[in-house]
């Protein structure tokens, strides 16, 4: 897959002088060129890097194995010019022990991290299979269902993140990974917070991903999980559209829309799409921080309500984009194709210094270049100069008027009162006594307790025009859920069942199992049917199969000591008997199972007992009546052949051939003679 190469010149400011301008975002790349000579190193003493995966604008990606542990990791080596500000490296190390505490299923798990050649590095979970960015490229666009279950997945991870005070900054599809089994997961998390710190302490820039910024990291810098709530909420437009919402040939074209513009509701493109699908993506990208869900929890409430408002069919919609490749993204003499010219995946530093929030830009539809306002009156013709002077001494004319009604005529807006985190007795006395009208709407919330304001629309510092309604969001309280049934399950099946009902994995063990085959679930806590909060984990034991045990020497023993020996193994005891010259009856001749070899317990050994020697003497039955001789001789284990002259029932033994006290072989036979 070749990569993306942004056509577009940067902007003059855009680039800080102490960092050079970053490549474009993670991208899929071919197999590293030879001269890549990280490939076949090992960092630490540890790592072996094994190949190049992605490259973007902070890191290069290494897929390496990890020697002490055996198993695949991924390796994210920074690029050298970061290292080269030692603010850098303090805030790196500070965000990878923040996210190296996060767990959870849909989170990709920091190892480690360290420094190489002076170049900080990152150890994380490998996680094989695309990224969503792959996925949309392949896809063209989702239907109403996938693109909701991707978001809600999502969301749940950020809310992992938020509930330990860690803001992501970068949610783009780049950084969700789409593995073959589980939830989807997200990476990079604190990674674009300590590049977009030290870039804006040192050179008053901000870096990010420029179709997904908040309009407050715009403008200020500054962001808070309301911030990867409306890049979730950007990446749901484009899941449903096949493009994000907002393009320009520049990427500060783009800032200026997200400062300027409301995401505009997907059905204006889509009509199919549902209308609480629209309401949804304009919450969650609202242009006001107070006005969008207060975290990733409180928007994944969003999610799930509206996803259970929707039929089947509505579910199962989805639109007409064609699948794309990168090269579907480049420019060709000038002109665009249907994708944005800035793509999705370019990471871009854009100057804090313009000031955007008061910047006037008209995009033109010809270029799409930026066209200042002042400097297309500047050359308009005379008669139309005329024409706004007029107009203008209209409207100061009426200014008076207009004055009195926008700020104490019909049209003033009321001031909203501050009754967030109040109980809603007490928010409904003050809304009331202040005439405010408003609708109240309850959601579940992980920390505002029940009953209490969660937050409001317009926020504390906002103001109601009279012709709406204030929202109150009311808090039910953390959301409880019932625990699934894992036990016996395979370990595959867990994360879905869990996922499924909207419960984060806890602790995984291992034990041995005589009873449950290996990989499948012992028992778990909570049980199964309980009702516990939504963010509880759930812990599970996993069967390692049998327990091994190491067959031991029990030849030479007794009977008794080997069966004893072996049933302390928990191993099953086949005792057989075979006759020997050398061992002593009653002892362990030889075992089935050679020692050392590994067996599992409940598995059967075979142990030869000896039952002495095979030669016995023959007996001395000479007077005893032909029965009993007979009898004494069988019982030595001999064979009797009687020689008699008439009936030997009544005859009396005289001698054997051979002769008594001749040593035989057990089980030949001896002639008796009866008189």
């Amino acid at each position: 897959m070749e990569e993306y190469k942004d056509p577009s010149p940067e902007p003059e400011d855009s680039v800080p002088s102490d960092l050079p301008p970053a490549p474009p975002g993670d991208e899929e790349l071919p197999p590293a060129p030879p001269e890549d000579v990280l490939i076949g190193s090992t960092i630490d003493s540890r790592y072996v890097v094994k190949e190049r995966v992605a490259r973007g604008g902070m890191a290069t990606v290494y897929k390496a194995d990890d020697r002490r542990l055996d198993r695949p990791v991924a390796l994210k080596i920074m690029h050298p010019h970061l290292a080269e500000s030692a603010d850098f490296v303090v805030r790196f190390r500070r965000e990878a022990r923040a996210a190296a505490r996060l767990t959870h299923p849909g989170i990709v798990a920091v190892y480690d991290q360290g420094v190489t050649q002076g170049t900080s590095y990152l150890v994380m979970e490998f996680v094989g299979g695309p990224n969503l960015r792959t996925h949309l490229r392949e896809s063209g666009c989702l239907s109403v269902r996938e693109a909701l279950d991707l978001t809600a997945q999502v969301l749940e991870a950020l809310a992992s993140a938020h509930r330990a005070h860690l803001v992501h900054r970068d949610v783009k599809p780049e950084n969700v990974l789409m593995p073959a089994e589980g939830p989807v997961k997200v990476a990079d998390f604190g990674l674009a917070r300590a590049v977009s710190e030290v870039t804006a302490a040192t050179t008053g820039s901000v870096l990010g991903t420029v179709a997904y910024l908040a309009p407050e990291i715009v403008t200020s810098g500054i962001a808070d999980a309301r911030a990867d709530v409306y890049a979730a909420g950007v990446m749901l437009y484009e899941m449903l559209l096949g493009h994000p919402p907002f393009y320009g040939d520049q990427p500060i074209q783009v800032a200026y829309r997200h400062v300027h513009e409301g995401v505009p509701a997907p059905s204006a493109n889509a009509p199919w799409i549902p209308t609480e699908v629209d309401e949804l993506v304009v919450a969650l990208t609202a242009r006001m921080p107070d006005e969008r869900p207060v975290d990733a929890n409180a928007a994944l409430a969003l999610v799930h309500k509206v996803r259970a408002a929707l039929s089947d069919d509505a579910l199962d919609a989805k639109g007409d984009t064609p699948a794309t490749t990168i090269a579907d993204q480049t420019v060709d003499s000038g002109k665009t194709s249907h994708l944005p010219p800035i793509p999705s995946s370019t990471t871009v530093n854009l100057s804090l210094g313009k000031d955007l929030a008061t910047t006037k830009m008209e995009l033109s539809p010809q270029d799409k270049t930026p066209v200042s306002l002042i400097d297309k009156f500047k050359s308009a013709p005379k008669k139309l100069w005329l024409l706004i002077a007029l107009v203008t001494a209209l409207v100061l004319a009426s200014a008076g008027g207009i004055a009195w009604y926008f700020l104490s005529g019909p049209g003033s807006a009321l001031p909203m009162v501050d009754v967030v985190g109040r109980t809603y007795d007490d928010a409904l006395k003050r809304l009331e006594d202040a005439d405010i009208p408003f609708d109240k709407v309850e959601e579940y919330h992980d920390t505002v307790a029940k009953g209490n304001v969660i937050s409001t629309d317009p926020g504390p510092e906002g103001k109601l025009p009279k012709d709406r309604k204030a929202r109150i969001i009311v808090s039910l309280g953390i959301e409880y859920v019932t625990v699934p049934d894992l036990r016996n399950q395979p370990n595959y099946a867990v994360q879905e069942l869990l996922t499924t009902a909207r419960l984060p994995m806890g602790e995984v063990t291992e034990e041995y199992s005589d009873l449950i085959g290996e990989g499948h679930v012992i028992s778990q806590n909570p049980a199964p049917g309980d009702s516990v909060p939504h963010t509880t984990t759930v812990a599970v034991v996993l069967s390692k199969g049998r327990e091994p045990v190491t067959m031991i020497d029990v030849t030479k023993k007794t009977r008794e000591e080997a069966m004893k020996a072996i049933a302390a193994l928990g191993l099953l005891v086949n005792p057989v008997e075979a006759f020997s010259e050398e061992i002593e009856q009653g002892t362990v001749i030889s075992q089935g199972t050679p020692t050392g070899e590994t067996l599992h317990k409940g598995d059967t050994v075979t142990i030869t007992i000896s039952k002495g020697s095979e030669l016995a003497p023959i007996p001395n039955v000479r007077g005893r009546t032909a029965a009993q001789a007979k009898a004494l001789l069988e019982e030595a284990g001999f064979v009797v052949s009687i020689e008699n002259l008439n009936s030997w029932a009544l005859g009396i033994a005289h001698s054997t051939s051979p002769s008594a006290g001749t040593m035989a072989k057990r089980g030949s036979t001896i002639v008796l003679n009866v008189a």
